[in-house]
């Protein structure tokens, strides 16, 4: 049988997985595109302001000055949504290899190749792993009506959900500068007074784009997580998927850090391929005294982590025979499968 601090340090090891990936990778390295695009544009735009002088500015040359945000924005949004697929690819192909090998130390009699291989395969169609030499394989699409329903979970639906979550950030970004634009009219600002205010605005923006990343690339690697083990759970019998929090077997949080909604997943496992339900209430209380959950959460069904932006949740993969605490939602409450002690 599994101990549980062989259980805890693999899903603890997904964590840490994921959390280099988020800062090393995403965090620090998209910063830096941010900082050299947003700086770029910034330029430009007080390179056309320069002429302008010290009268007021005015709403025509707001209007001016928008068009060329939205030029502006749409390359930092395609800069960055490139970028992110590359954080996002990295976390999938982290996530799948790290499932398989948890499966093949927790169940002796798993021969994790096979799921190697359709995940390989999967991954090449995809695009998760650019190797020039098979890019004829990937043009002829090999085997792509057997991965066809794979191909469409993590080849597109990750690199859709940049580009679309990118592209609303993209939108509301420029909303916001052409309210800033607004306010310097109204204030009677000169051109010089305005781009001061832009480039404020634009400084502070950065922890909207970093929530993206690391949501992003969380979605990334817990969906695939997901996909592996459902892959695997053909060859392992009872192969269920664990939604995996910091914290203890019994729902204990270990760190401050962890939410009430976080808390009152943990230890939930679902059939392979089916959503986690989020109740409203978790069996113990953060460590700031909380144990309900917002509403806007509470009853809400997740085909993976996050369920909300900068979670640290991961999937992991659980049977019982492992002796592993968790339980089900089944007719409205929790059902332990394997009760803690």
């Amino acid at each position: 049988m599994v101990t549980a601090r062989e259980f805890r340090a693999l899903a603890e090891a997904h964590r840490r997985a994921l959390a280099r990936l988020t800062q090393r990778r995403g965090a620090v390295e998209l910063k830096a595109l941010y900082d050299r695009a947003t700086a770029e544009m910034m330029r430009k735009l007080r390179a056309s302001t320069r002429h302008l002088g010290t009268d007021a500015f005015t709403s025509h040359q707001a209007r001016m000055i928008v068009a060329q945000l939205r030029e502006g924005e749409r390359i930092l949004a395609g800069k960055m949504a490139g970028e992110l697929k590359g954080v996002a690819r990295e976390a999938q192909v982290e996530a799948a290899t790290r499932i398989i090998s948890d499966i093949e130390k927790l169940e002796p009699l798993f021969d994790g190749a096979g799921v190697r291989v359709q995940v390989e395969q999967a991954a090449r169609f995809a695009g998760l792993r650019d190797d020039p030499k098979r890019s004829i394989l990937r043009e002829k699409r090999v085997e792509a009506e057997v991965e066809e329903e794979r191909l469409v979970r993590i080849g597109e639906t990750v690199p859709r959900r940049i580009e679309n979550t990118l592209a609303r950030y993209s939108l509301d970004t420029i909303e916001k500068m052409e309210n800033n634009l607004a306010l310097s009219v109204l204030e009677n600002e000169t051109p010089l007074a305005a781009m001061d205010r832009l480039e404020d605005f634009v400084d502070g923006e950065w922890w909207r784009a970093e929530r993206i990343v690391r949501t992003e690339t969380s979605f990334a690697y817990n969906s695939e997580a997901a996909a592996t083990i459902e892959e695997a759970a053909e060859e392992v019998d009872e192969l269920l998927m664990m939604w995996s929090e910091h914290a203890d077997d019994d729902g204990t949080p270990l760190d401050d850090r962890v939410a009430v909604d976080s808390l009152a997943m943990h230890g939930q496992c679902v059939e392979p391929g089916q959503p986690f339900f989020c109740p409203s209430v978790s069996l113990q209380p953060t460590m700031d005294g909380k144990t309900q959950v917002p509403s806007s959460l509470a009853g809400e069904w997740f085909e993976a982590p996050p369920n909300r932006p900068n979670g640290r949740e991961t999937v992991v993969a659980w049977k019982r025979s492992w002796g592993i605490p968790g339980w089900r939602w089944s007719g409205g409450r929790r059902v332990w499968i394997v009760k803690p002690e």
